[in-house]
């Protein structure tokens, strides 16, 4: 290892720039590690030595220090000149770019330092951060007892403003760290200086040689712990035939290690969490936001079959300050982020809460006992049981409560049609219309153990409607369907509900009672809408309306003369209005 000394200019006696370009000129000093100009790098506003010479004094200390500290002679860049400005009217930055590919920077923050126009912030700091990024260290370093350190030692000699601490932070990228040489007392803010030690005050007041061997002692865990990876880091080869360029003189580590380290099990514990949460979101709440029931396993297939992409992703990529870089690439191993930054969402917090999510979904979905009493069917209440309650009409229009309401009704008479099953009547539901109380309430009043709840949205000749079917006892969703038809479909819809619902409840259905579920009622659409809203009429039990009905249930007749069921509710309508209200029927339609 080559030895190299401090490297001071003084220009003080400068007579001229021309002679003091002539003295800028460095001993060839040699780093520590090879490929580096020098060990150390100072950097400071040049005002800030020019009172007593502050940060020379604090250069030729630190030296001092070093030798103490380090077997081997360390080299330390450091411009004396006083004249804040000089190097970068005469370009003599071009020299200096070239210095600052160092070990380490140590700047000294005072109260003039934090200036983006300034050459020692614009044209030192901030090329060293750009340089270190992306060199083979990285700005960080891992040191041997596990803490992380920056390759920049602060040495703050004031007490600098608020906005210059959030300056420094955001440059730095993370929190101020510092040592610390300001002068404790109060109403003053200037440097710590050696001499202050033989004038100490007060058992707080910072010892000046204490805080020396701080830098010296930073500086020593940062160099050495950049040898020891040098010399002993390892790198991950290809594993299982995946290939990418590496470092050479790397050793390669284990495939298992090589998944930890890219946090391959914490990616793919979360991505399973998540995947389920979305899946059980979907069946729960699927249906009441417009998702097909038929849709909520094929996204369930869709989330496995994307697991292994996601695996995939966390294995070759990562996060960097440039943006996603190649897990393999060179770029991963300057890479300043720690683990938790290059794989963001993968800490510990955030797997704590998913799992937190789990259990909560598992305790509600689940085990439905710990939170509603009863969770077994009662012996009373048989399995086939089922209560269709009123679809909800969700058009824009009141005016289409009849159409939900008359929907609601051909699905009861559908599924009474099933002699394995056994269907609640109209009137035993109809008061659940706008309910109050909860499915298992329901099921209980009723005898039931499914219920199907829905609802109907109208616009033209388009519908929509919207259906699930639960099993109330179990909490399960057995069935859910949207179905987005034309109008004149209404009759194939209602087959195709009725036969979905048996096969969901295990029924059998006998070709006679398929054959009767498939029978259209009218092929005059226009009928069917007066006949229901003639059974809307007839169902509020009022004379007038009462009249009504008889007007719609005529009309569809009109229209189809073979309807039975318009005949079967104008029959209804006239004996409604002899026995109920009275009224005279000496002419039958």
């Amino acid at each position: 290892m080559a030895h190299a000394s401090v490297g001071v200019f003084h220009q003080r006696d400068a007579e001229s720039i021309s002679e003091y370009l002539q003295m800028a000129i460095f001993e060839n000093m040699a780093s520590l590690i090879e490929g580096y100009e020098y060990d150390i790098f100072v950097t400071y506003r040049q005002k800030d030595n020019k009172y007593d010479g502050w940060v020379t004094d604090f250069v030729a200390n630190l030296k001092k220090e070093l030798d103490a500290t380090f077997k081997e002679a360390v080299s330390v860049y450091f411009d004396a000149n006083p004249h804040d400005g000089l190097l970068e009217s005469h370009d003599v930055d071009k020299t200096v770019h070239s210095k600052i590919n160092c070990l380490v920077l140590i700047p000294i923050i005072s109260q003039t330092y934090c200036d983006p126009a300034s050459f020692a912030w614009k044209a030192e700091l901030v090329p060293f951060i750009e340089r270190t990024t992306h060199d083979r260290f990285g700005l960080t370093i891992t040191l041997p007892n596990g803490n992380v350190a920056r390759r920049i030692i602060p040495v703050k000699i004031h007490e600098i403003e608020s906005q210059d601490v959030q300056l420094l932070s955001q440059t730095l990228m993370g929190e101020l760290r510092y040592i610390d040489f300001t002068y404790q007392s109060p109403g003053v803010n200037r440097p710590l200086r050696s001499k202050d030690d033989d004038n100490k005050t007060s058992s707080d007041q910072l010892m000046y040689r204490d805080q020396i061997n701080k830098v010296a002692n930073a500086i020593k865990e940062l160099i050495y712990s950049m040898k020891r990876q040098t010399n002993d880091s390892v790198v991950v080869t290809a594993v299982s035939g995946m290939g990418g360029r590496k470092p050479e003189g790397k050793k390669p580590v284990s495939f298992f290690e090589a998944v930890r380290q890219r946090r391959i099990l914490r990616v793919g514990f979360i991505y399973a969490a998540v995947a389920l949460l979305i899946f059980q979101a979907g069946v729960a709440f699927g249906p009441a936001i417009g998702i097909s029931g038929t849709w909520v396993p094929r996204i369930g297939w869709l989330l496995v079959i994307f697991a292994p992409v996601a695996v995939l992703l966390a294995w070759f990529f990562e996060f960097g300050p440039n943006g996603i870089v190649r897990s393999e690439a060179g770029t991963s191993w300057e890479n300043p982020y720690d683990a938790s930054r290059r794989k963001p969402f993968t800490g510990t917090t955030v797997i704590v809460v998913l799992l937190g999510l789990l259990i909560a979904q598992t305790i509600y979905f689940r085990s439905d006992s710990l939170l509603r009493g009863q969770s077994t069917m009662p012996s009373t209440i048989e399995s086939n049981s089922i209560a269709v309650l009123p679809f909800k009409n969700m058009s824009s229009q009141i005016e289409n409560e009849y159409f939900s309401d008359g929907l609601t009704e051909d699905i009861i008479i559908q599924l009474s049609r099933i002699s394995s099953l056994k269907v609640i009547s109209r009137a035993s539901v109809v008061g659940y219309k706008d309910r109050k109380e909860s499915l298992r309430e329901i099921a209980n009043t009723l005898g039931v153990a499914k219920i199907l709840e829905g609802s109907v949205q109208r616009s033209g000749n388009n519908i929509r409607i919207r259906v699930q079917l639960v099993d109330v006892f179990s909490d399960n969703h057995l069935w859910a369907e949207n179905f987005d038809r034309e109008l004149g479909d209404v009759f194939v819809l209602q087959s195709e509900m009725a036969k979905s619902i048996a096969q969901a409840m295990k029924a059998t259905l006998s070709e006679a009672e398929k054959t009767q579920l498939d029978k259209r009622p009218t092929s005059n659409i226009t009928a069917y809408d007066y006949y229901l809203r003639g059974r809307e009429f007839y169902n509020k039990y009022e004379a007038q309306s009462n009249g009504k009905a008889i007007e719609e249930f005529r009309k569809a007749i009109n229209l189809d003369p073979s309807f039975a069921l318009a005949w079967s509710g104008l029959g209804d309508a006239y004996s409604q209005l002899h026995g109920r209200f009275g009224g005279d029927v000496s002419w039958i339609d």
